[in-house]
């Protein structure tokens, strides 16, 4: 049987719109003997926590099959693997996929946890990042009220309300609405400025408003927001994390916006280099990432380069 001190939800923060986000580390105790599908599920959230998306997937399948087999399709346990699921799921790209093992863990999650429970908030607030990657904002906004109102209610620790405001920021920033957004995010801030978690909760809202500065054209505030979080995930993350590799795209498109193609340049071909690698063939944001390094192309007189590059990525 499965102890429930060892089913752990992980939750994403939410930095440029494709986010990053990083996750809470757990301690994971309570039983002498895991089971396979806890085992399998906690490999899972490790090969996701470091990057490696394609083999979380595989982990938490196993992890799933496994829960259901023991526990039954309604047990908790199900719903917390479908949540970390859907936030693999989300990373690779795979939007509707990953909204639809959400919608199967919602109901699981809310019958066990209820609405004052922060278990419960971390899933909604993943299942939020989903539909913003999809493109729902309204939906998705929704969500992010119902995680935060949840967190609230269950006296949640400031660093995950922090990353709740911060997604329902993004949110409001990807629909337009920049003075929303940046009061959002600077509400986050001012909850994580002084605590311990430092980076982790620091680093995606500060990178968040970097994006905010640039769509503002305040292109200095926001190139030194991005600089601060790029040189603490080389250090923490690693050069070539895809969450590192997040960041230096939101450089490149800031360098872009200000003409400064030679920079632009330089980044995008970085940036690319760690999605090739890391993230799954075919994933929405490396095309995303080569078509505006196409723009800095052709802006720059290299058109047959940049039809040459799109024509590779569109294979």
């Amino acid at each position: 049987m499965i102890c429930n001190k060892q089913y752990v939800v992980y939750s994403r923060f939410i930095s440029f719109s494709c986010l990053l986000i990083t996750c809470y580390v757990a301690l994971l105790s309570g039983c002498a003997t895991q089971s396979s599908a806890m085992q399998m599920n906690n490999q899972g959230l490790r090969n996701w926590h470091d990057g490696r998306y394609d083999t979380a997937e595989e982990n938490l399948q196993q992890a799933l099959k496994q829960a259901r087999k023991d526990l039954g399709p309604t047990h908790f346990g199900v719903g917390i693997i479908l949540s970390n699921l859907g936030l693999v799921y989300t990373d690779q790209g795979r939007y509707a996929e990953a909204i639809d093992v959400f919608q199967q863990a919602d109901p699981i999650l809310k019958r066990k946890y209820g609405n004052h429970n922060p278990t419960y908030a971390k899933s909604l607030n993943n299942y939020a990042y989903a539909l913003l990657r999809n493109g729902s904002l309204k939906e998705a906004k929704e969500k992010y009220e119902q995680s935060l109102s949840t967190y609230e209610a269950a006296g949640t620790p400031e660093a995950d309300t922090a990353a709740t405001i911060n997604g329902l920021s993004t949110a409001y920033r990807d629909g337009g609405d920049l003075v929303q957004a940046e009061s959002l995010a600077n509400r986050a801030f001012r909850l994580v400025e002084f605590s311990d978690h430092k980076w982790v909760s620091k680093g995606p809202i500060l990178q968040n408003l970097g994006t905010i500065y640039m769509e503002q054209d305040f292109f200095d505030k926001a190139e030194e927001a991005y600089i601060q979080v790029l040189e603490v995930r080389e250090k923490k993350l690693g050069t070539s994390h895809p969450d590192t590799g997040y960041t230096v795209w939101r450089l490149a498109s800031l360098y872009q916006k200000e003409g400064k193609n030679e920079q632009a340049e330089e980044q995008f071909k970085r940036a690319i280099a760690i999605f090739e690698r890391r993230l799954p063939e075919g994933h929405p944001d490396t095309k995303q990432l080569v078509g505006q390094y196409a723009e800095v192309l052709r802006s720059a007189g290299r058109s047959d380069e940049a039809s040459e590059l799109t024509q590779q990525y569109a294979q």
